[in-house]
Formats: structure tokens, C-alpha cells, sequence
């Protein structure tokens, strides 16, 4: 949820920071966004980065899920 919120700021991030003569300031870059393609202009990516997201939480929760297990192994056999 918070990607779709921030959506429209990672968009004006990314494209002042790819063409900064097209987007010199945040109020340019909001007009020209939004006279070339609307609201919808503004959640460009969305999908890729809500993919992405999606991914590296994946990944990062099997990790902790990993190293969990492998500390509270770990604990038992010392206790034993």
C-alpha cells in the first residue's frame, strides 16, 4: 500500500532526476506530468516497483525465517 501512496512522488523523483531540464522544479514537473498524461501519468511504474517490493520482502522474510531457526537451534543445544 505505502508504494501505490508514494507512487507519485517516486515518479517526479525518478524523472527530475533522469531529465532535469524537462523537470527543473516540483511544480514544473507536476504540470508536465500531468498535462502529458493526467493522474494516471503519476503512477508510471507502478507495477514493477509493487513487483519489486513484493520480491525483496520475499527475500528478506526468508532470511529472518532462516536465521530464526538457526539461532533457536542453536540456543536449544546449549541449554541441552
Amino acid at each position: 500500500m505505502s508504494t501505490l501512496v508514494t507512487a507519485p512522488f517516486d515518479t517526479l523523483k525518478t524523472k527530475r532526476q533522469l531529465k532535469p531540464t524537462l523537470y527543473p522544479s516540483m511544480a514544473v514537473g507536476i504540470r508536465r506530468i500531468y498535462a502529458s498524461k493526467g493522474v494516471l501519468g503519476f503512477f508510471d511504474g507502478v507495477s514493477l516497483r509493487m513487483t519489486r517490493k513484493a520480491g525483496s520482502s520475499a527475500i528478506a522474510w526468508s532470511v529472518y525465517e532462516a536465521l530464526v531457526r538457526l539461532f533457536t537451534r542453536r540456543q536449544h543445544r546449549s541449554l541441552a
